[in-house]
């Protein structure tokens, strides 16, 4: 998912439907605040010494407990002003950075978006640790990949 998809699947919704962003946690409060967006070219390189680019955009939440949930038409104007002035936002994968209460900042993905009622329900998976060269050798630890038996021996990857 990238900020143009979602902003597509906002398309054709009521301009007054309310925004809701959830976690396993529970759901985002009412009175959020969209503090950031921001796209990031990285270079990284990974435990089999793999070098990789990419580039992540990232949408910062800010949670609070106000009673209402932004409004459609107001994250679509945010977002909308935001795709047009920062360059090549629109199409990275876009990481949500968010912690229920504010209390330490997760990083999560959209996993699900539901329309119900007058809301739009955006459902947010954790991001988890991975290893890459595991994840090379479809997900599996083996020859190819560094990190074979890490787990179990408690050593780092070399």
């Amino acid at each position: 998912m990238n900020l143009s998809n979602l902003l597509s699947h906002l398309d054709g919704v009521a301009d007054d439907a309310s925004l809701v962003f959830a976690t396993q946690h529970g759901p985002i409060g009412g009175g959020y605040h969209v503090t950031e967006f921001k796209r990031s070219d990285i270079t990284g390189i990974d435990c089999g010494g793999h070098v990789s680019t990419w580039t992540e955009a990232s949408m910062q939440l800010l949670d609070d407990a106000g009673e209402q949930h932004m409004r459609i038409a107001k994250f679509k104007g945010i977002l909308g002003k935001t795709l047009a002035t920062v360059e090549r936002l629109g199409d990275a994968p876009l990481r949500v950075e968010f912690a229920n209460g504010n209390a330490g900042l997760g990083l999560y993905h959209v996993i699900d978006i539901n329309f119900a009622d007058d809301r739009v329900l955006v459902s947010l998976g954790d991001e988890g640790a991975a290893c890459k060269p595991a994840l090379r050798n479809g997900g599996k630890e083996g020859a190819s990949s560094c990190c074979s038996g890490v787990a179990r021996a408690g050593a780092c990857c070399t």
